[in-house]
């Protein structure tokens, strides 16, 4: 069984203007299928960061790899984006 933890990050008071919300994901593995792994527009940017594991974004019919330790910057998206591991670890 795949356990994950999504835990609330506070930014630094210099950063804290400028970043509404900060999370930190961790997964022992995939995320079964029904469970909920969908991220929905909320007219919002994201940048997101990657360790130890990469992820593949599902928008649509294309799929976004995000490779281990890299950054990446998501604009306004108008469809929901579905999230999984890169590697089952």
């Amino acid at each position: 069984m795949t356990t994950f933890r999504f835990s609330p990050v506070m930014p630094h008071p210099l950063l804290s203007p400028y970043i509404a919300k900060m999370w930190v994901f961790e997964s022992s593995g995939r995320l079964p299928a029904l469970d909920k792994k969908l991220i929905v527009p909320n007219a919002n940017f994201k940048l997101a960061f990657t360790c130890r594991n990469g992820l593949v974004a599902r928008v649509g019919d294309k799929d976004f790899i995000q490779r281990e330790n890299e950054l990446t910057f998501t604009g306004l998206v108008n469809s929901s984006v579905m999230l999984d591991p890169r590697e089952d670890a």
